[in-house]
């Protein structure tokens, strides 16, 4: 199964600088590009958004995929803001406004010799922001917003994209009737009558646990020009962008009269489905154009005013059918409107990133081993041996899996536990690290580990990390437990940091089966260049006799790069967080819905970034 995830991005900015003049007002759009496991690498193009003309507050409607996340590697996007220049096309900006797919050509051909001639990128940069994509996923709701160099902030929010679903709608609907909303004003004005300009937006719907109901835009239509009774040009939407894949997920359709300031009126709106509008083209597939779509005295797809509730015109379907790669050349091929196609929901395996989106928490807890095998702490040969010059592998491994663990667990609270130490002349093979159940953040785990290295420290041997097991699966548990009140879901990664060199094998076999029935995974870092044999065999298909493996191994001294070592350590987590919930039954919830009004803004990067935005210094 594949580890990689296919990721959407929504955009919106709000407060932006114009840099168009007191007369005129900025056309923004934006540019995403992947940056990958090094925010100062190269860049790479993933695309580029719709421009909103005349407006400081944009909410782009188009859905940016990302490709390439892994769970356990960091990867940067870096998001610039562009004010569009129509000189560009030799066209005003009234006609291009008026014509998005043109305006795109514009915009992808002007990335493409920027990048691949070397050319002076013709649009003004507006500011640009640097995201970590597990950092964002890791938040509420899946989104994070940071301040511009120039001025306003930048909202990102991430969520996951049906990586099998390579299905488009093709749509083309018309309107009937529409209600005039230019007449009365020209007339006031003694200007004679002028028929509105509609056009059209889809949203898809973004539901909160709680109820809350938000809608992102995805599309927009084509201006027709004059016209009450207008048929919109045909359309081919991806799926996933539209509604994730899920034909009964509700969309809305906004028609409003185009205003050459932005300040459109709207005219009316409906809400529907995908497959209802499917099955409104099947069922009238003999019928003329217009159709009346109004059923049992209910309107299906009519448009409601909203001030007042009454229907102000219709809606029909004139061609929606269902496009999928489906030929042996991978041709598109578009499926017969004879009947509705197969949804494609939760009934097929969920992913990590679904889980992730759908508000289940992922915690870290640590347990660290002090046994005599590690050495005198005093003793520079000891892997213990702290130098703030040069931190031992202990303090170096603690912190790279951390960082990287961190950003999924919203509390920023971390259980550490230590074993292999004797107090009172008892042996303690589970004891709290530091004076708090719970450490704050990264560098709370790194106090704790430190501060048990007090006068009179007693070690032990062997290791034996049986009851920090233990403890982990019964911590799993009540997280679970706790977030399941909150409608959420929880799982738990233990972090086990040792020497190896074990002698109850069986025990810890018999320990890691017992824990495999809770939400938990293990991974265990090798210190040393001890016998990692046993901790091998704990890793392998042998070690459970049930076949649930929670287990993964990695010997520190193998990795020479940071994010080599957490790729490899956290690999198999996905899959076995997956595992676990799918078994029982445990789907994903609704994707969380962030609120923009209260979102911490992070303080804009450093102001040459947007120099060398794409690539050029």
């Amino acid at each position: 199964m594949s580890k990689i995830s296919r990721l959407q991005v929504s955009l919106m900015a709000r407060g932006l600088k114009n840099l168009s003049g007191m007369l005129q007002t900025s056309d923004p759009f934006a540019i995403v590009t992947i940056r990958g496991k090094d925010p100062d690498s190269d860049p790479i193009i993933a695309g580029h958004t719709d421009v909103v003309y005349n407006e400081l507050d944009p909410t782009w409607s188009t859905v940016v995929f990302l490709d390439g996340y892994k769970f356990g590697v960091p990867h940067f996007i870096e998001v610039g803001i562009f004010d569009f220049s129509a000189k560009t096309a030799g066209m005003n900006e009234k006609d291009l406004a008026k014509q998005s797919s043109l305006t795109s050509a514009i915009i992808s051909k002007d990335v493409s010799r920027n990048t691949k001639e070397k050319t002076k990128f013709p649009h003004k940069i507006m500011g640009s922001a640097l995201f970590e994509v597990g950092e964002v996923l890791g938040s509420r709701g899946n989104a994070a917003a940071k301040r511009l160099q120039n001025g306003g902030e930048l909202i990102v929010h991430i969520e996951s994209s049906k990586s099998n679903d390579a299905r488009k709608l093709c749509l083309q609907i018309g309107g009937m009737d529409l209600p005039n909303k230019d007449s009365k004003t020209r007339e006031r004005l003694g200007l004679g009558k002028k028929m509105s300009s509609p056009f059209y937006e889809l949203y898809r719907r973004v539901e909160k646990p709680t109820g809350d109901v938000a809608w992102n835009k995805v599309y927009r239509s084509s201006v027709v020009k004059q016209n009450l009774s207008p048929l919109w040009e045909e359309t081919t939407l991806d799926l996933e962008t539209l509604c994730n894949g899920d034909l009964d997920r509700t969309i809305k359709i906004v028609v409003l009269a185009y205003r050459k300031s932005g300040k459109h009126k709207q005219m009316g709106e409906f809400k529907t489905t995908v497959a209802e509008l499917l099955e409104m083209k099947v069922r009238d597939a003999g019928s003329e154009d217009f159709l009346d779509l109004r059923k049992s005295d209910k309107t299906v797809a009519g448009i409601e005013v909203l001030e007042d509730n009454v229907c102000n015109g219709k809606i029909c379907v004139v061609e929606a059918g269902i496009i999928e790669l489906s030929t042996p050349l991978g041709i598109d091929k578009k499926k017969k409107f004879g009947s509705i196609p197969k949804n494609i929901g939760f009934s097929e395996r969920p992913s990590f990133v679904d889980y992730l989106t759908g508000g289940c928490k992922v915690g870290l807890t640590v347990a660290i081993d002090y046994t005599a095998s590690n050495g005198d702490p005093i003793d520079p040969d000891s892997y213990h041996f702290y130098d703030s010059q040069k931190p031992n592998d202990y303090y170096r491994a603690l912190k790279s899996v951390g960082k990287i663990m961190a950003v999924y667990d919203s509390d920023q609270k971390f259980p550490v536990w230590g074993f292999g130490v004797k107090h009172g002349g008892v042996l303690n093979n589970c004891f709290q690290c530091g004076e708090e159940a719970e450490v704050q953040g990264v560098d709370g785990i790194l106090q704790a580990y430190k501060s048990v290295f007090k006068p009179g420290l007693c070690m032990s041997n062997p290791p034996d990390f049986t009851e920090v097991i233990s403890s982990a699966a019964s911590y799993a548990k009540f997280q679970l437990g706790a977030e399941q009140e909150k409608g959420n879901l929880a799982y738990t990664i233990l972090l086990i940091l040792t020497t190896g060199n074990i002698e109850n094998v069986r025990e810890t076999q018999i320990a890691l089966e017992q824990a495999s029935q809770a939400p938990l995974s293990v991974v265990i870092v090798g210190i040393g260049n001890g016998d990692f044999s046993t901790m091998e065999f704990l890793d392998g298909d042998d070690a459970t006799v049930r076949g649930i493996d929670i287990t993964q191994f990695v010997s520190y001294n193998d990795y020479d790069r940071e994010s080599d070592l957490t790729d490899a350590l956290l690999d198999e987590i996905p899959d076995q967080l997956v595992d676990h919930f799918y078994q029982k039954t445990m789907m994903p919830g609704e994707a969380v819905r962030y609120d923009a009004a209260n979102l911490r803004v992070q303080e804009a990067d450093d102001h040459g970034r947007t120099k060398s935005f794409l690539g050029s210094p």
